[in-house]
């Protein structure tokens, strides 16, 4: 740019033509550098079996590859489309992927709509309803899952109870205070308060309270059998 464009803030018309000479000039370089990358990445594409996203050729071998998975995933559709155009007849007698003598799509869908007085369409519509209305998790949890895992939560609740309410060692250890002790400890302690000296034997009252002791194991026990009952007929019987 010469002094007096730079004192003047304006350029020749001379000066124009090189400044755009010398962009064009740019441009050009940075096309055949963009150019020359895409060769190069289209070269190492080639090399490494797979075609870069943005270059416009593709492997031949990933295509073949999606093309083999493509008939894979469509060909039951194919089969279904194709036989579903046939009559009876014809689709005993033809080739599975061959099309029969008569177009009989328009009718097989009519017939299976009224065959068995219709009963493809109340199928239709529960599915619908089962997917729409198909309950949610916490109403499926709790009229569907949990009735059938009742009797494996009583057996286990059950055995909690009774493993619980027999525990000797465990309280014997941790408790000192005899007002919280449970019934086994209890028990124990009046069986053995006739060998301690000037103790009383009490044998009557150990095995009534044992007697009593086991009263409320064997109400549960009654009162839940029907959970274990219902777990054991359970896929016993097929309605």
């Amino acid at each position: 740019m010469s002094d007096t464009a730079m004192s003047t803030g304006y350029m020749t018309p001379q000066e124009l033509k090189e400044q755009e000479r010398a962009a064009r000039k740019a441009e050009r370089a940075r096309l055949k550098r963009v150019e020359m990358d895409e060769k190069a990445e289209r070269r190492r594409a080639a090399k490494s079996g797979f075609a870069n996203v943005s270059n416009p050729r593709r492997s031949k071998l990933l295509t073949l590859v999606c093309a083999i998975f493509a008939v894979y995933c469509l060909f039951p559709f194919v089969y279904l489309l194709v036989n579903a155009t046939k009559t009876q007849a014809d689709f005993m007698s033809t080739f599975g992927l061959g099309f029969g003598r008569t177009f009989a799509l328009w009718d097989n869908i009519k017939t299976v709509f009224t065959y068995q007085d219709g009963i493809f369409g109340r199928w239709f519509l529960n599915t619908i309803l089962y997917v729409v209305v198909g309950a949610g998790e916490f109403r499926t949890f709790f009229q569907v899952s949990l009735p059938l895992l009742a009797p494996g939560i009583v057996t286990t609740a059950l055995f909690t109870i009774v493993a619980t309410w027999n525990n000797y060692f465990l309280p014997l250890i941790m408790l000192k205070d005899s007002n919280w002790y449970p019934l086994t400890i209890g028990l124990n302690q009046w069986k053995d308060q006739a060998s301690t000296a000037g103790g009383q034997a009490i044998q009557n009252l150990v095995v009534t309270g044992s007697l009593i002791t086991i009263v409320p194991l064997v109400i549960a026990f009654l009162c839940l059998q029907k959970y274990w009952q219902s777990g054991l007929a359970a896929g016993a019987v097929k309605e």
